[in-house]
């Protein structure tokens, strides 16, 4: 029988990304968040839109600079939508990745954030 997280490792996208001189944590982010994220990338996007629906704002109507000043903006001022990201990562980790999260938490979730944040940012076409 195949365990959970053999199918979570199964169904991430493969990145070859060179990390050999890395330190554990950039390790983590690498060959963990990196594919962990593009696998999440609609569900990060999803949640985004859904947030500037409820708060009734239409990004469409700035210009690109303004546009990725409002995403920077939202996400470091409201909590509830950075747990959402962080939930919606730390819920597809291997029990081994999650105790990492757990023991390096304030770390991993502001890396989390910031590729989030940077995720957005480049899809902004998206979020119309």
């Amino acid at each position: 029988m195949i365990t959970r997280d053999e199918n979570l490792l199964k169904i991430r996208p493969e990145l070859n990304l060179n990390s050999e001189n890395s330190t554990e944590l950039e390790q983590f982010q690498n060959n963990t968040l990196r594919p962990v994220l593009k696998l999440q990338n609609q569900v990060f996007i999803n949640l985004f839109k859904e947030h500037l629906f409820a708060t009734k704002r239409q990004i469409s109507i700035y210009n690109t600079k303004a546009q990725k000043t409002l995403v920077r903006e939202t996400i470091a001022k409201n909590h509830n939508l950075r747990n959402s990201f962080v939930h919606s990562v730390i819920g597809v980790l291997t029990n081994d990745e999650f105790n990492f999260y757990v023991q390096n938490k304030k770390e991993v979730s502001k890396r989390i954030i910031s590729m989030v944040q940077k995720r957005i940012q480049d899809q902004l076409e998206l979020l119309y």
